[in-house]
């Protein structure tokens, strides 16, 4: 009786992919450490969907990227546009351990309250086309700062003098209808103003 090969099959380790997820157009608007970040994710979910972690600091070793700043604007990028949906905070453990958020990754299938599994709700077809704070492009070289920006200035915010700020917040609500307002900034070498996002941030 002859054995069958199996010499057509793949061997080791391996995530699928679906093709309706990576010809999205909430994917497109991804970063590419959003899209890195995502796949580190889906090698660590196993068997139950809703309790899928990764630290920062695990997430920052998977990924060779040490600004921990970064990896926390890419969690929130896929929150923004619905691949991921957080189950349980972070918190501090009994033991005084510190514990990674929990998420459930929405094109795969998560057991439900009855131990029944229910399919992906894949939140990011549903993205309604409005774009997360943290992937806004900057405008054109005439409209951006003659000054280097802070190293510390926040994502949402974009240092310039006053009347590049006037102009960068007319063309950021005609673009991406947000909500701005234009503040001045605390710099103690020379005035500067900001363009924050004033309407609240979609997790």
């Amino acid at each position: 009786m002859s054995r069958k090969k199996n010499d057509d099959k793949i061997r080791g380790h391996f995530f699928p992919m679906f093709y309706e997820t990576r010809r999205s157009p909430a994917w497109k608007q991804l970063s590419f450490g959003a899209r890195e970040l995502f796949a580190a994710l889906r090698m660590r979910c196993f068997k139950n969907n809703k309790h899928v972690y990764l630290s920062q600091r695990d997430a920052g070793e998977d990924l060779g990227h040490a600004n921990r700043n970064d990896i926390a604007n890419w969690y929130r990028e896929l929150q923004h546009y619905g691949f991921i949906v957080q189950t349980e905070a972070a918190s501090l453990g009994v033991d005084g351990k510190g514990k990674a958020p929990h998420w459930r990754i929405t094109d795969l299938p998560a057991r439900g309250g009855g131990g029944e599994l229910v399919d992906g709700t894949k939140d990011f077809l549903r993205w309604t086309g409005r774009y997360s704070s943290h992937t806004l492009p900057l405008p054109d070289a005439g409209m951006r700062a003659r000054r280097r920006p802070s190293k510390n200035r926040t994502p949402d915010c974009t240092s310039v003098p006053q009347w590049t700020a006037r102009r960068y917040q007319r063309w950021t609500a005609r673009r991406y209808h947000l909500t701005t307002e234009v503040v001045r900034t605390c710099s103690p070498y020379r005035s500067m103003w900001v363009v924050r996002t004033c309407s609240p941030y979609l997790g």
